[in-house]
């Protein structure tokens, strides 16, 4: 097309719906260019107040169009483009009634539009309330469901100064030519309202129409302006309704059958809810999401056929106020209170350590049930010193019963949140309803698949007490996941979650280089507390605190620190390790990059005391991992540099040489061969019992239960299938990488740096546990594992 380079005419269409005031500002600005071939339309999508009145009183040079009623934006776009052609227009602009221009941006436009003739053109465009930053600067689609995301949101203007082909560019501001609309064809008015400028665009991609992005053309935009009189359930319906028929659209073959398929599992969940859970029918919603879904199927089109949340129905935005006393604060209050009598009444009878240890143990309970986040960051932040903590009190209390039933404080406060969250879920005061994820499906067919061992004995009929010990270690820590997914989280809350793992993490470190550095005296003060008589009491055969490991010639000591055990610490410092390397590559400024990376370093040193090599092998990973995807290569080189320095003078310092490190990754040493006997005894044990031995036959619980009749696998995932066949194993498998997968694509998405910190450390932590897997029974330490899958929850 030949472009008239004097004045050629230009049609600005505004389409108004209730909001002449936001209008009369917008088309004041358009007019303010000064462009001489201006063509300013505004289109009244049949608004309560009628704005002719005022527009010929106060802007009497714009045109104004009067529809009977509100048609949708792309209608009012078509409306208003009709006329503009008719009028002879070489140009059309559509443009929100909530935004407002600079002084040269049709100027830039036009420039634009010479380069690339037959595009369609998008502005920059910004916040109204803060223009330094993006709220568009174009946009990406990616997957069947073409999932649609703005580039630049919430960056600085600097940031995207150069002109790119983009997928679609937002109806907030469209620039085309006249030939171009013409050949493209009008805005799909079916859509009514959200995505029919993201059809358009993709419509014209497949006609070979680009679409491009002009940063020089700057549009200010007050986010929703436009559309805040609209029902906040209507919203939230042609968001749900239009992406599926966007999807659907444009797909054709194997991808469009594997969406049919997910729209049916969609339906069919939503179903299964909508008549199991009477709050999910109150949720407007829930109720706007089952009209989307209908109609969609329907084949509907147009504006939504259902009326708003009504009276007495629960909005999307305002909570329930509570017009009469909460039973549940009774309940609080009265045990509480109860608590307090407690304690003075042991106080009189001189039984204080047992019942003030009811007393508190009913307090974090009745506590943890009133505020459940709180509960949630109190397990997180005791985990590092609980087995401590206990050994403490078996030392003071100086019996072993009640140490038993103390022993079982994560089970019983899980416990408290996990009901706490049902009923949530059963009995809400709040309109959020989580969507149904394949881990969370994977994870339950995980358990039930547990349960059912609880009934089957297996071949070597253990006792239910044995199953029930086995469940215990293999599956009850993944309902902590189902805690994390149900609790109500704010940013602030998150925060906490990560904060409260590094005071008890400072100090495990602080223990594990003095158990390290003076072993002998370590071990006189642990035997003091009765650490052997600590151990036994559960169960396993005393050892001392800090254990050796001889190298090369060279008895090494393995710290145990406040986990009082090696490989515990090692297992919990895998996770230590990756939520720390995510806030280490997350740091943005220098102070905090500083202490960050000197907890970093601090956990890894702690790690490497424990002398596990499987452990010190999934170190590297998690940090390389953690480093990819958080693009902070520079930061790892210089984690490797100060890590190499630091390992350089701990060898000189202990006297170590290259024969130490030759053993070290020798695999002809007996560990290592140790690990090769007992996975080939392993194949061999579930090719006899391919269904499985029954739970408690493996690991930990099965040298307790049966001692030499124990299958020894040290492999979490062949003890697993040993005890339940294969299938077992390859569920829990595909659940972590599942699960890391989704913490992977968390990190993507969000914005806020503690949730992307938390989702990229769960996501580090779960590979190390990946890799440790395959050498030791990672998952066994069942306080660290609840910790782990309520964070990834």
């Amino acid at each position: 097309m030949m472009i008239d380079t004097i004045e050629p005419r230009l049609a600005v269409i505004v389409v108004n719906w209730n909001g002449t005031g936001r209008s009369l500002a917008c088309l004041r600005s358009i007019i303010a260019t000064g462009y001489p071939g201006l063509v300013p339309i505004l289109v009244d999508n049949g608004s309560a107040d009628d704005p002719r009145s005022r527009f010929e009183t106060e802007l009497p040079d714009v045109t104004v169009l009067r529809l009977d009623e509100n048609l949708g934006y792309a209608a009012g776009c078509n409306a208003g483009a009709r006329w503009a052609l008719d009028a002879g227009a070489h140009f059309l602009c559509f443009l929100n009634n909530d935004t407002t221009v600079e002084a040269d941006v049709f100027r830039e436009l036009l420039a634009a539009a010479r380069r690339h003739p037959d595009a369609i053109l998008g502005p920059k465009i910004v916040y109204s309330r803060d223009p330094a930053m993006v709220w568009s600067a174009g946009g990406e689609l990616s997957g069947p469901w073409m999932r649609n995301r703005h580039i630049g949101r919430d960056q600085p203007v600097s940031a995207h100064g150069s002109s790119q082909r983009v997928a679609w560019t937002t109806g907030c501001a469209l620039f085309v030519s006249s030939a171009t609309y013409r050949r493209l064809g009008p805005l799909d008015e079916g859509y009514f309202l959200f995505l029919e400028d993201i059809e358009w665009c993709v419509r014209g991609n497949r006609r070979g129409i680009e679409t491009w992005y002009v940063p020089g053309a700057v549009v200010r935009h007050e986010v929703s302006g436009s559309t805040g009189s609209l029902p906040a359930d209507h919203v939230f319906y042609y968001g749900c309704r239009n992406t599926y028929r966007l999807a659907f659209s444009q797909q054709l073959g194997r991808d469009r059958l594997w969406m049919s398929g997910e729209l049916a599992r969609t339906m069919a969940v939503m179903a299964l809810r909508w008549v199991l859970l009477p709050a999910f029918r109150r949720s407007p919603f829930q109720r706007a999401r089952a009209h989307a879904l209908l109609d969609f199927v329907r084949g509907r089109r147009g504006p939504a056929r259902f009326s708003p949340a009504g009276r007495g129905e629960p909005s999307l935005t305002a909570a329930r106020s509570a017009s009469r006393l909460s039973p549940r604060l009774v309940m609080v209050g009265g045990g509480l209170i109860a608590a307090s009598l407690l304690v003075v009444v042991s106080s009189v009878a001189g039984l204080n350590i047992l019942l003030l240890a009811l007393a508190l143990m009913t307090v974090t309970g009745l506590a943890a049930w009133r505020w459940p986040v709180a509960g949630a960051v109190f397990f997180v932040a005791f985990t590092p010193v609980n087995r401590f903590v206990l050994l403490v009190f078996f030392h003071s209390a100086g019996g072993g019963t009640l140490t038993r039933f103390g022993l079982l404080w994560k089970e019983g406060l899980l416990a408290v949140l996990l009901v706490r969250v049902l009923t949530d879920v059963l009995f809400p005061t709040r309109t959020t309803v989580r969507r149904i994820r394949y881990l969370d499906l994977l994870l339950l067919l995980f358990i039930l698949m547990n349960a059912v061992y609880l009934v089957y004995p297996g071949p070597q009929e253990t006792d239910l007490f044995t199953r029930i010990q086995g469940f215990r270690t293999d599956s009850s820590f993944l309902l902590a996941y189902f805690v994390g997914r149900g609790l109500h989280l704010e940013r602030r809350h998150v925060r906490w979650l990560l904060v409260a793992l590094i005071p008890g993490s400072l100090c495990v470190g602080a223990v594990a280089v003095w158990q390290f550095l003076a072993p002998n005296q370590a071990n006189l003060v642990f035997s003091q507390l009765g650490l052997q008589d600590f151990i036994t009491l559960q169960g396993a055969a005393a050892a001392d605190a800090i254990r050796s490991r001889g190298i090369g010639g060279l008895d090494l000591p393995r710290a145990s620190s406040l986990q009082l055990g090696d490989l515990a610490l090692a297992f919990f410092q895998i996770v230590l390790v990756g939520v720390a390397a995510a806030l280490f590559y997350e740091s943005r400024s220098g102070r905090r990059r500083g202490w960050t990376g000197a907890f970093l370093l601090l956990m890894i040193v702690t790690l490497l005391f424990t002398v596990t090599r499987s452990a010190v092998i999934a170190l590297g990973p998690i940090l390389v991992f953690a480093a990819i995807f958080a693009r902070s290569a520079v930061k790892l080189l210089a984690l490797v540099a100060v890590m190499a320095a630091v390992g350089l003078a701990a060898f000189t310092w202990y006297g170590a040489d290259a024969t130490m490190l030759q053993k070290l990754i020798d695999p002809s040493e007996g560990s290592t061969q140790s690990h090769l006997v007992l996975f080939d005894r392993s194949i061999d044990t579930i090719a006899a019992e391919p269904l499985g031995h029954g739970l408690g036959t493996a690991g930990e619980i099965g040298h307790r239960q049966l001692g030499d009749r124990a299958i020894n696998n040290e492999n979490w995932y062949l003890q697993l299938a040993s005890e339940m066949g294969p299938l077992a194993a390859l569920l829990y498998l595909a659940a972590v990488v599942l699960m890391v997968m989704q913490c992977i694509g968390q990190y993507r998405r969000v914005k806020d740096p503690w949730l992307r910190t938390l989702a990229l450390g769960v996501a580090s932590g779960g590979v190390g546990f990946l890799v440790e897997g395959n050498f030791l029974h990672a998952w066994d330490n069942t306080v660290l594992s609840m910790m782990f899958w309520l964070l990834a929850g």
